[in-house]
This record gives C-alpha cells, structure tokens and sequence, in this order.
C-alpha cells in the first residue's frame, strides 16, 4: 500500500462528515461562533480573577487570627454579676471585619446586646462597609452583614 492509497482512502473517509458541514446554514455558523466567544470570555474572566491576589488589609487579618485564636472554657459567674468583659468585645469588634458574611452577620448580633462606645462604633462602620462576598442590594433570604449591623442598631436603641 502506497502513500496515495492512503491518502485517497483517507479522503473518501471524511467526504460524508465534510459534507454534514458544508451543509449546516450560515445563520447557524454564527450562532455557534457567538456561543464560543461567550465561553471564551467568561473562560477568561475566571481565569483573570484567579490570578488576582486578595487584598487583605490589616485589620482583616487581625480579625482571622482572633477567630482561629482556640478560646478558653468561661469560667462560673453568678448570674447577679454583670461585669463587662474587655477582650470579649474586643474580639467581637474584631469579627466585624472577618471574611465571610456569616462570622460579620454573628459579630453584629452579638454586639446588639452590648452597651459599649466601640460596640456601636463598630456596628456604625459595618453598616456603611462594602464587602466583595455580598451583593449592593441583597435579597430577603441571602446573607448581609449591613442588614444585621443596621438590624443590631435598633436594638440598642430600644
């Protein structure tokens, strides 16, 4: 068998699927080529967004190692004692400013009971704050730590 022989079966081998394409209408072509440069950009929008590093600021940072930071068992109080705990709301201003929606909205709920200038402060910054992991305008059941500081500012109001 020669070189030609294979190319002529090869040939008569791709004439029926050759044909299947030259058969498909134009309208279609465009159709198709408009779905894979739509692919094509949203490929390369994933793509880009990996390959940007986070900005973290240092307040944020600070805020992950005070929720990884392992916590101490609460020692036994008598429940007439009502002593305010420093580091306690320390680390809950703190969690204002943790990564995900859920560790914000838990922070402002937590600081609603609080009567403290930095509770209300921090609740006032978190109110106004902006994060990537939330949309401008949430919807009823999706997460916003907004809605939870605004939420928690009307509890100490009252």
């Amino acid at each position: 068998m020669t070189i030609r022989d294979l190319i002529k079966r090869c040939d008569a081998a791709l004439q029926a699927p050759i044909a299947r394409v030259r058969s498909v209408p134009p309208k279609t072509w465009i159709k198709i080529g408009a779905c894979a440069a739509v692919a094509g950009l949203a490929i390369a929008e994933i793509a880009l967004r990996g390959d940007v590093a986070p900005v973290v600021h240092k307040r944020v940072a600070h805020a992950r190692v005070v929720s990884d930071a392992p916590r101490a068992a609460p020692a036994a109080r008598p429940a007439a004692v009502v002593v305010e705990e420093r580091p306690s709301v320390d680390r809950l201003v703190a969690m204002t400013h943790a990564k995900t929606c859920a560790e914000r909205s838990k922070a402002a709920e937590a600081l609603a009971s609080v009567h403290n200038h930095k509770a209300v402060a921090a609740l006032k910054k978190l109110a106004g704050s902006k994060f990537k992991d939330e949309s401008a305008s949430p919807g009823l059941f999706s997460c916003s730590s907004r809605r939870a500081a605004q939420r928690a500012l009307g509890q100490q109001k009252t």
